[in-house]
């Protein structure tokens, strides 16, 4: 290897264009841009949009927000704190009671002499099945808000 770049490649080099363009490149990559721009028309044309395109970014002014918005979502977000609370702690104490009730329930089961093993057996295995599968609803339901609202966005 000699240090030199390779060629430019349309495919694997798209990005470098903005690169390029914003001044980001190594030197070598630079160069190596830069000659490729000059005898490639279409993307001198790439390059010419991109440049003409931070223009117009650049000039983009952000408007001061005023201040009945800023109130107002200050309430909805407020509002939607205490209603996440509520609903969590809500959840919290109804999975406690269940898990409380299925344990009391399962184990006057296990202390009837009555039933079989595998009868016994069954019941356990239904509220294993059951708690798992309420917990992983409930881990669902509280990470599934975090990491869907971008889902469609490719990094």
């Amino acid at each position: 290897m000699n240090g030199a770049p390779a060629p430019f490649d349309h495919t694997r080099d798209a990005a470098w264009l903005t690169a390029w363009a914003d001044g980001e490149l190594d030197p070598a990559q630079t160069a190596s841009v830069a000659e490729h721009v000059a005898h490639c028309a279409a993307c001198r044309e790439e390059t010419a949009r991109l440049r003409r395109f931070d223009l117009v970014m650049g000039s983009l002014q952000l408007r001061e927000a005023p201040p009945e918005a800023w109130e107002s979502f200050q309430a909805r977000f407020t509002e939607r704190a205490g209603r996440r609370l509520g609903a969590g702690l809500l959840l919290a104490g109804v999975v406690l009671v269940a898990a409380w009730g299925l344990g009391l329930g399962i184990g006057a089961l296990l202390r009837t002499a009555a039933l079989p093993w595998w009868v016994k057996g069954g019941v356990m295995a239904a509220a294993g099945g059951l708690l798992l599968l309420l917990g992983a609803t409930v881990r669902e339901r509280l990470h599934a808000r975090r990491r869907t609202r971008y889902k469609d966005i490719v990094r």
